[in-house]
């Protein structure tokens, strides 16, 4: 029986471990395989696609998908747009970790540590008047998850506020919400500050854990 992944027919075909788990690194064609794309097999039978990689020197690992119903070709192809994203500096395990996260982070949540971050940055006066802008105006959204605050939706809040408090409130209240936005965005994407953007996610990422 053949031991390597070649082809879809070996996704399949090759064996279930007796106990804990084995990969299969690609070894298809010369153009057709991806550098670090294995199939994991479970001795419980389970089988799934893998993205075994390094970033900033350390070793690390992605889930692509379950080989019972992504095909190789397609897990190839998932395959190399992470490996696009990993050499232009982005790491998929930080990019799963806020995806998951996004669901259960909400406006308040990211309002509330965005102006806590801001006290040591702003006079008094600045931080009254941020505070304010995000708290009164944006209030209709405090709820909702911030992965699901879209530009139609923020557009049309400003509208609301233009009607009811003015041009100049409006102005005001949307630099607020940009400086949350950006705050938020560079604790993503900096690689010195993702250790603080893990640290503010983590617990929204695993319900199950008391939060710190």
């Amino acid at each position: 029986m053949n031991r390597e992944l070649v082809n879809q027919a070996d996704v399949l075909r090759l064996p279930i471990p007796s106990q804990g788990e084995t990969v299969f690194y690609d070894r298809g064609k010369v153009g057709e395989r991806v550098r670090g794309l294995v199939l994991r097999i479970r001795a419980a039978g389970s089988r799934r696609w893998m993205l075994y990689y390094r970033f900033t020197g350390l070793q690390k690992r992605a889930s692509i998908g379950d080989a019972e119903t992504m095909s190789l070709a397609d897990a190839r192809k998932a395959a190399r747009k992470l490996r696009v994203a990993i050499d232009a500096g982005n790491d998929p395990a930080i990019e799963r970790h806020a995806s998951r996260a996004a669901a259960g982070l909400t406006f308040a949540k990211v309002m509330d540590d965005h102006l806590a971050a801001s006290a040591s940055q702003l006079k008094a006066r600045s931080l009254t008047e941020k505070t304010r802008q995000l708290k009164l105006y944006w209030k209709p959204l405090h709820a909702l998850p911030i992965a699901n605050i879209t530009r139609p939706l923020v557009a049309a809040r400003l509208r609301e506020i233009t009607a009811k408090s003015g041009p100049i409130a409006a102005n005001r209240s949307r630099s607020a919400l940009s400086a949350m936005f950006s705050w938020a965005h560079r604790l993503k994407t900096k690689p010195r500050l993702q250790a603080e953007f893990l640290r503010w996610v983590r617990p929204l990422a695993a319900p199950n854990r008391p939060r710190p």
